[in-house]
């Protein structure tokens, strides 16, 4: 076989004259960096100088730019610019890739045009009959008689067979007489529909059944107002409550924030309000007609561009507080009260400048209202470069707290009961029988009880002006000795305060209440270290070792008057296992600041190894306990012995362990929280989870074990399984079991949950089918995750 050099065509050289076929090659060589030029390589040439055409034969290929056509014959048309390929034509340009019998391309426009071609861009495959591809930069696919599908094999096992086809594929896909085809049985047809390429575009549809909703079909449809307004508008169907609906709206500029650019209404008409999840009655009468209207938003002043200062937005009205319970448990398990606020901010380096109005939409919450808080929050900062540095917060807030509208209901029962008791016992009392003097220890009792309801159940509101200062000054002695002492002012006055008095009679204002304090601490710190260059063990991540133990002690002390007795505080501490704060800058529980003098002793033990150029921390264990001079909650001499270890040894094995453990028998309680992640084999995963709690003084007894695995059986099977134990009751709480599927371009998996909920077994059954070669695209049978917070976190 004869073996000839292949012939470069320069267009730039070829309109110079009458140049011979068998001298192009030769002129050709010295060009061919021309920009813009078209290059034809093949085994045979001529051209026809009348009219303007080169012909090339065998191994085809035509380059101009970024696109290449490779095929058996071709035709380049200088006047046109078209270029006639014929034989095994593929047609490269970045991001797709076209093959076909027959096919234009016209190097001027761009254009692809063709009777029958095979196409991909961007996942997609498409098999098209009467077809114009225009130019890569427009990215247009217009069809005649094609077919999509995302599974690139010779017999796809799902597609989208259409009379008609306009894709966009960083946009949308337009179908005229559509069937969908699931292998070669036929399942949909659309006589017209638009699928636009993003995830949460489109239609989108969740079956499934569950005790607390019955059957259900959970349906989306995802499109674009405009370039920057994602609306999501959704109809929804469960047979234990009806039909239900609504409208989202998400800004792209806010892409990826939870917190902002989100509109939300949501309408149900339901036909079981007063039954719960669990099938119980309740006990508070709620309307069939629900809904929420949430608005999350962040404005930059004077805008659009980000700046400095901005307004937040955060705007939650329900029609009722079982409303997120039963329509949407995922969210009420991560936020079962939302707030509502606005938060005008001023952010500068060296603090921040904040008016925040907090307000009352849900009468049956109970809400701290602010109308509004301006506050003013200085970070640490250098004083006149001197080594001492300034922090400290400032604020003026008008403050009121309501009750929810059923605990005032609750209340007010508890009180008239409790006035019966006490008037039944005075009645008691007066017989002068032997057992008088129980019957008014029991009545002093219930006198107290008396007093405690009708002040909770008061508004609580006053006006408060608070402010701390304090100054910090970091120092190293010996080169080894860090010193870190503090000394703070604060000064917190009261006007307004609404409250019933000390007798429990009337509502009493006080013009005035002030409380100053004082804070004086001091840190210490310092490190031994010790390397060990020939620890290396690959099994467990070491690649040498640095032991790095670091002592420290952190004493505060606190002088600050108890306004507990007078004052009905708001920012109050909360019921809690996690240790409080030591620095008055990061107490947020302003109205119960009180005396207190602490010394915290730790301990922090490190172990480092190199990994990837660096040190990586394989090992870090936090111990220490606090010392009590004066216990500002209880009457504690010490508090528990915390311990906070983490081990990270590889990417498939890490453990964290959180414990804390009575040090003394008063007001001690137990808690370990540990976590276990482990890969064992490349088809075997698992977690584990203990959560245990004793002897709490406000929680009740736990002692929870979680248990998640994931086994991939072979290519195209996986098993998920999940379980939380409860030993306090003896009880499987959840069990959660999954199957996947994997079908070449699609992934397949049906999920099933039981509940035990306080008793009552729930079960839940949900589908899931989702395109693995392009998860991004959607298509009318595309199931949602079960877990997604779209659905409640099902």
């Amino acid at each position: 076989m004869l073996s000839l050099r292949p012939i470069i065509f320069l267009l730039p050289l070829i309109l110079l004259g009458s140049v011979q076929a068998q001298d192009l090659s030769t002129l050709a060589k010295g060009a061919g960096e021309t920009a813009g030029s078209v290059e034809i390589e093949s085994l045979q040439t001529s051209y026809d100088q009348t009219l303007g055409v080169f012909r090339a034969e065998g191994q085809v290929v035509v380059k101009y730019g970024t696109t290449m056509v490779h095929c058996d014959r071709a035709e380049y048309h200088q006047g046109t610019g078209d270029v006639f390929a014929t034989g095994n034509v593929t047609i490269y340009r970045p991001g797709s890739l076209s093959r076909g019998n027959e096919a234009v391309y016209n190097i001027n426009t761009g254009e692809i045009t063709a009777t029958e071609l095979d196409t991909g861009a961007n996942s997609f495959f498409l098999s098209l009959g009467e077809v114009t591809l225009p130019s890569e930069n427009v990215d247009v696919i217009r069809a005649q008689s094609a077919f999509l599908t995302t599974d690139d094999s010779q017999t796809p096992n799902w597609k989208i067979k259409a009379r008609k086809i306009v894709v966009y594929p960083d946009r949308y896909v337009a179908f005229h007489g559509a069937t969908a085809y699931v292998g070669k049985i036929p399942v949909f047809y659309f006589p017209y529909f638009v699928q636009p390429v993003k995830s949460e575009l489109g239609y989108m549809v969740m079956p499934g059944y569950s005790d607390a909703w019955g059957a259900f079909s959970l349906n989306q449809y995802g499109f674009m107002i405009g370039e920057h307004t994602l609306a999501k508008a959704k109809l929804d169907y469960r047979s234990a409550r009806g039909v239900a609906g609504g409208v989202t709206l998400e800004s792209m500029r806010y892409r990826g924030e939870p917190n902002f650019g989100t509109l939300q209404f949501y309408y149900a008409q339901d036909a079981t309000p007063n039954v719960t999840p669990g099938g119980r009655p309740r006990d508070q009468l709620i309307d069939s007609d629900r809904y929420r209207l949430n608005f999350q938003h962040r404005v930059y002043l004077p805008g659009p561009e980000e700046s400095s200062l901005y307004l937040d937005v955060d705007i939650n009205k329900l029609s009722d507080q079982f409303f997120y319970l039963d329509f949407f448990p995922g969210e009420f398990r991560y936020d079962p009260q939302p707030d509502n606020l606005v938060n005008l901010v001023k952010y500068h380096p060296r603090g921040t400048l904040s008016l925040l109005g907090r307000f009352e939409l849900n009468d049956f919450y109970r809400t701290d209202e602010r109308s509004p808080e301006l506050a003013l929050d200085l970070t640490r900062q250098p004083i006149f470069n001197g080594g001492l540095f300034l922090e400290g917060t400032t604020s003026f807030a008008v403050l009121a707290e309501d009750l929810a509208g059923f605990e005032t209901l609750n209340i007010a029962n508890a009180i008239t009961k409790t006035k019966a008791d006490v008037d039944f016992l005075r009645s008691q009392e007066a017989l002068g029988t032997d057992e008088q003097l129980s019957i008014s220890v029991q009545r002093i009792e219930q006198q107290d009880l008396l007093r405690q309801l009708e002040r909770t159940v008061d508004q609580r509101s006053y006006n408060r002006f608070d402010i701390f200062q304090q100054l910090v000054r970091p120092m190293q002695f010996a080169d080894w000795l860090n010193v870190v002492p503090r000394v703070g002012a604060g000064y917190t006055h009261y006007s307004s305060v609404t409250a019933r008095g000390l007798d429990g009679q009337s509502l009493e204002t006080v013009d005035s209440l002030e409380r100053p304090s004082l804070h004086a601490g001091v840190d210490m710190s310092f490190k031994l270290s010790r390397s060990y260059p020939g620890v290396r063990n690959r099994k467990i991540g070491l690649d040498q070792l640095r032991h790095i133990l670091q002592p420290y002690t952190r004493f505060s002390y606190l002088a600050a008057d108890d306004l507990s007795q007078s004052l009905p505080a708001i920012d109050r501490l909360a019921p809690t296992t996690k240790d409080r704060p030591l620095d008055v800058t990061r107490f947020t529980a302003t109205d119960a600041l009180r005396n207190w003098n602490i010394v915290r002793l730790g301990m922090y033990n490190r172990l480092q190894t190199r990994r990837n150029g660096g040190t990586f921390p394989w090992f870090d264990l936090n111990t220490f306990v606090d010392v009590y001079g004066q216990d500002p909650e209880f009457d504690r001499q010490t508090s528990n012995l915390f311990n906070e270890m983490r081990w990270s040894p590889l990417p498939w094995l890490s453990a964290n362990v959180d414990s804390q453990l009575p040090m003394s028998g008063d007001y001690g309680f137990s808690e370990v929280n540990s976590y276990l992640a482990f890969q064992p084999s490349p088809n075997f995963t698992f977690s584990l989870g203990q959560f245990f709690l004793e002897d709490h003084p406000f929680f009740f007894d736990s002692n929870t074990t979680r248990l998640s695995t994931y086994t991939r059986v072979n290519d195209n099977w996986g098993l998920g399984t999940s379980h939380f134990y409860e030993a306090e009751t003896s009880s499987l709480r959840l069990q959660q079991y999954t199957i996947h599927r994997d079908l070449s371009s699609w992934t397949a998996a049906l999920g099933a949950q039981i509940r035990d909920n306080l008793g009552n077994e729930e079960f839940g059954l949900v589908f899931s089918l989702t395109l693995k070669a392009f998860p991004r695209v959607g298509t009318p049978t595309d199931l949602l995750n079960p877990t997604s917070n779209r659905f409640g976190g099902f």
